[in-house]
Formats: structure tokens, C-alpha cells, sequence
């Protein structure tokens, strides 16, 4: 188990920061190099750096080694114990363990292989202060950074200034909610892990509906590079996340340049798909669909269905045990009984009517 530096985790009463900004992932090949560089280059200086990764015990030294002399304050954590027991990855799962210790007063989230423009917590900061969500956009290059003919996404193009939008624009590459919002709606739905997509967009809608407002901001960018080589090498690796150790011999994961490709047998990529169900209209659709259409259709529900722990309560019991010298070994085990009972837990191939 990956136990965090003490200076990563002060005693009781540390001041807290206005922003957290957090980044999950359990990729192979993360740009940190990108992150880092633009971190450190960032206008607004008040904000926690949380990275959650679920590679950490493969490469956790490395990593912290990385990120050791940033002028930020920085938390290297790995995934909590997670309910889904398939291949694929837990983006939930993961994006609550970073919810129980964030420390500041807006959540700020952004993906594991991008750079983050200069003004970027700046943005988010502006909105904060005004009580809203912030989604944000992103741009797509060809080459770093040379904007070609992906340019900007379909929001901005139709967009050119901040303006109040539905809840639904809160994706996970580029937003940030209060602190307080997140907890009221007990973090992210882990009944979506296993799949991939709309996680991010329930986790919206939950929030929205607390009367929470939200304002896209053009401005507030963060930047890709989406060759057609980077794609041909993430298609590749699609199944890699939580591949056998193998698949890291070799790679450098914080500044790649290797081309890798992962080759897996039909078996191996039935036990890597998605998580799917039959739907009303009596076809195979992605499990994540039919999560989104049941939220829909209860339009007072608040909480996760896929969450069997409350997320105020483990935040308060960290904090209990936070000053102790081996506080955060004791907090893991709490975390780790939290995976029982499997009322909503399922497996890849699963009916919806085994749901029930």
C-alpha cells in the first residue's frame, strides 16, 4: 500500500486552500511532464495538488520523486478500495478517494494527458468566488502546440463568452464544483465504473439539481495534442489500464516516447469490454446508458445509487485520525470495509434484469 508523506497531510486546523485541483488516472503513459510544467507556470497560486493514480504501487516512487520539489502543496495517493472487480477502470472510484482528502473549497478537475493553460485556475477561481460550477473547454492539436485542423471543441466554436449552462457541461476533462456540492450529492456514482462516459455528466445533474448554477467559460482551456499517431497509440493501449505489471517494463510513464502496443487474445478483450445491458428496446447497449436514463427518470433523486458509504462521514473520520502517526494506515482499512455489501455490484455480460 501507497502511504502518503507526512508534509503531504498537515495536522488538524492547516489552513484551507481555495482550489484542489485534481487529476486521476490509471494510464500507462500520463503526460505528468505536461502537468507539472503548466502547474508550476500557473497565475493563481492558492490551490492543492491531488493526483490519484492506480498505477501507484508499480511506480509510486517515481512519481513522488517527479513531483518532489513543486511549490505547491502536492498529495499522491492511490485508489481506494473499489466495488468493481472487473479490468477496466474505476474513474469513480478514483475521483472519490480524492473527495475524502481534498482540502480546498472548489473541486477542479482535469485528465491525466493534457496541459493546462497559463489562466486556468484563475478562471475556475473567478467563477468560485461567485458560488458557480465552472465547465471549461479544451483545444485539440496536432502537434505541441500547434493548433491544426481539430482546433477548439464543438462548445467553443458555438460559444465565444462565459454564459449559465445546463449542469450536463460539467465534463470531467475541464470542471470544477464546491467542495460542499460534491459532498451533498455523496461524490461520484461508483455503479458506473467498469464503463466508460456521462459518470461525469450524472455527477452534473446531481449538483444541478441542488440549485447549484453552472457557467461555461471559453477561456478556461486546457490543451491535447490529438495526432493521428497519439490516437493510433491509444487505441492500442485502450485495454492497458490495469494490464498485467508487464506492460510497464520498459515504459517511462512520466515522459514517454516509445511507441508500445499491448496485443491481447479474444478472451482477454471479452474479459476487458465493457460493462453492458438490455435496455427497453430489447437491445445490448452500454451499461453507463441505461445509468443516465434511470437518473433521468428520478428527477428528486440527489445520491448515487452505487455508493455504499457516505462521503461526509469518511471525510470526518480521516480528519480523526489524520494527527496520528499511523492514522492514514488505520483510515485505509475503514475504506476497505466499504466494499460490502454488493447490492450493486455486477460483472461484464450482466442483464439488467439480474439488477433487481
Amino acid at each position: 500500500m501507497i502511504k502518503p508523506e507526512s508534509s503531504n497531510f498537515a495536522v488538524k486546523g492547516f489552513r484551507m486552500v481555495r482550489l484542489s485541483v485534481v487529476c486521476c488516472t490509471r494510464r500507462v503513459e500520463p503526460r505528468f511532464d505536461w502537468i507539472k510544467e503548466s502547474l508550476i507556470q500557473q497565475e493563481y497560486e492558492d490551490f492543492e495538488y491531488i493526483l490519484v493514480d492506480g498505477l501507484a504501487d508499480q511506480r509510486g516512487k517515481k512519481v513522488r520523486e517527479f513531483f518532489k520539489d513543486v511549490p505547491f502543496r502536492f498529495t499522491y495517493l492511490p485508489d481506494k478500495p473499489s466495488r468493481w472487480s472487473g479490468i477496466r477502470t474505476a474513474i469513480a472510484n478514483s475521483h472519490n478517494t480524492a473527495l475524502i482528502f481534498a482540502e480546498g473549497e472548489q473541486l477542479v478537475f482535469h485528465d491525466d494527458r493534457c496541459r493546462l493553460d497559463q489562466y486556468f485556475l484563475e478562471r475556475h477561481n473567478k467563477w468560485a468566488k461567485q458560488g458557480l460550477c465552472v465547465a471549461g473547454a479544451w483545444c485539440l492539436y496536432e502537434k505541441p502546440w500547434e493548433v491544426g485542423r481539430y482546433g477548439f471543441e464543438h462548445r467553443r466554436k458555438l460559444v465565444k463568452a462565459a454564459q449559465p449552462v445546463m449542469p450536463e457541461w460539467l465534463y470531467g476533462g475541464n470542471c470544477s464544483v464546491p467542495l460542499k456540492a460534491a459532498i451533498e450529492v455523496n461524490g461520484n456514482d461508483e455503479l458506473y465504473d467498469g464503463g466508460f462516459g456521462v459518470e461525469d455528466c450524472d455527477f452534473g445533474i446531481r449538483i444541478g439539481r441542488l440549485k447549484y448554477s453552472v457557467i461555461y467559460d471559453p477561456e478556461c482551456l486546457v490543451h491535447y495534442v490529438v495526432s493521428r499517431e497519439e490516437l493510433k497509440k491509444d487505441k492500442e493501449r485502450c485495454f492497458s489500464i490495469q494490464k498485467k505489471i508487464a506492460d510497464l517494463i520498459g515504459i517511462d510513464a512520466l515522459t514517454p516516447n516509445k511507441p508500445h502496443k499491448a496485443v491481447y487474445s479474444w478472451e482477454e478483450e471479452k474479459e476487458m469490454s465493457q460493462k453492458r445491458l438490455m435496455l427497453k428496446d430489447g437491445k445490448i447497449h452500454n451499461a453507463n446508458e441505461w445509468l443516465i436514463q434511470l437518473l433521468n427518470e428520478q428527477p428528486s433523486r440527489l445520491w448515487p445509487l452505487g455508493n455504499a458509504f457516505n462521503l461526509a462521514d469518511l471525510r470526518e473520520q480521516w480528519q480523526n485520525y489524520r494527527g496520528q502517526c499511523d492514522g492514514f494506515k488505520k483510515f485505509w482499512k475503514i475504506l476497505e470495509n466499504w466494499r460490502s455489501p454488493l447490492l450493486y455490484d455486477w460483472r461484464d455480460g450482466q442483464k439488467i434484469e439480474d439488477m433487481k
